[in-house]
């Protein structure tokens, strides 16, 4: 992912939408603490040789440009609402319909970095934004 490393730069930014998009529910994970495990591996390795990493997840209002074109998307689709109370609750089988919904796509960025959080090393600088419930 990052081949080499620019002396001066002394932290990476991640793209944490892109990031879930591209990892998708791993092979194997049946959970959502997998798949925490997997997103939790990835940031860390691409953050590796930096003291700060900033992962940043998109916001999409209700009442938005990128919000109208989401309800597009969705329809057709039957999403399905699913709370992630805890690591043990099982991924859905259906990951483009689970995806589909704001609401769950809240909740699971909300997850993923208050798990990042509590495992970051702490010799790192872990900055995480865009995915908390409460947006201050």
């Amino acid at each position: 992912m990052f081949s080499h490393i620019i002396p001066h730069v002394s932290h990476v930014s991640i793209d944490g939408n892109a990031l879930l998009q591209a990892i998708g529910k791993p092979h194997g994970a049946a959970t959502f603490g997998d798949l925490a495990d997997k997103f939790i591996e990835t940031v860390l390795l691409a953050g590796r040789h930096y003291s700060r990493t900033d992962v940043l997840f998109d916001r999409y209002p209700t009442h938005s440009i990128k919000g109208g074109t989401r309800d597009k998307r969705s329809k057709g689709s039957r999403p399905v609402r699913r709370v992630i109370e805890n690591r043990d609750v099982p991924l859905p089988s259906n990951w483009t319909s689970f995806v589909g919904m704001s609401e769950n796509k809240k909740d699971l960025t909300c997850f993923l970095l208050n798990e990042l959080i509590r495992v970051a090393p702490p010799d790192k600088t872990i900055v995480a934004a865009g995915g908390f419930a409460d947006e201050e």
